[in-house]
This record gives structure tokens, sequence and C-alpha cells, in this order.
């Protein structure tokens, strides 16, 4: 469960926080974006391409980070799976052209790392009482 800790998750379709206690093996405890704790079974985790978009979204805009359209944006793998990316942390939202034009290549359009722009300090959010 460590290994979860500072990710960010979503737990519903639109709810969404940062790990900040892994319990025993199949409960989190997750802070949102506005400082409530949640204790989730991890079975209970979304991991869809809906939620994946409205974190996107929530962090960075609902705009296309190469050019700032913002209609036909798609999610897309700033590295490549096969090159080794995977989880939230490699996703970026782009429209249907830039995407297309970005192609194969590792480029990363996002302004800084997705977890800074929660403006949290995880150890603070660990104390609060349960």
């Amino acid at each position: 469960m460590s290994r979860l800790i500072g990710k960010i998750v979503a737990f519903t379709d639109y709810d969404f926080g940062v790990v900040v206690q892994g319990g025993d093996e199949h409960d989190l405890v997750i802070v949102d974006t506005i400082g409530r704790r949640h204790k989730i079974p991890i079975k209970e985790l979304s991991w869809g391409r809906k939620q994946k978009h409205s974190i996107l979204a929530y962090l960075y805009g609902e705009k296309c980070l190469a050019c700032g359209q913002t209609e036909n944006l798609s999610i897309d793998h700033v590295k490549r799976r096969p090159k080794g990316g995977s989880g939230l942390e490699n996703l970026q939202l782009l429209c249907k052209r830039c995407n297309e034009a970005k192609g194969t290549l590792d480029i990363d359009y996002r302004p800084s790392h997705p977890a800074s722009l929660f403006k949290w300090d995880i150890n603070k959010w660990r104390e609060l009482p349960k």
C-alpha cells in the first residue's frame, strides 16, 4: 500500500483525491480536493476513462495542453506504454489533432507534475483526526 501514498486516485465518477494512508490491504484513506477524509476499500477505486478525464480536466483545465482547444479532447499517454509509461502521472489531455500530430513521440505538455497542483501537504492530512 505504501506505493499508493501520494498518488491521485478516483473513488467515484467525479470524486478524487490523494492517498494519505494505506490501512490494511483493502482500505485506503484519501483526502479529497477540499480536505475531507474518506476511507475507501481499494476495490472501489474507479479508473474508467470518464474518471481519468475528470481528474485531468481538474488539474490542467478542460483544454488541449498543446493548443488550448476545448473540443474533441482525448486522453494521451505522455510516454507510450511499451516504453514503460503507466498510471495517471503519465496522462494529459490533447485535442484529436494535436494527439495525432504527436503520434508516438514522448512529449509532455503539462505545466508541472499533477500532484504539485494540489496545494496539499500530505503529511498535514495524515495527522487529521479520523
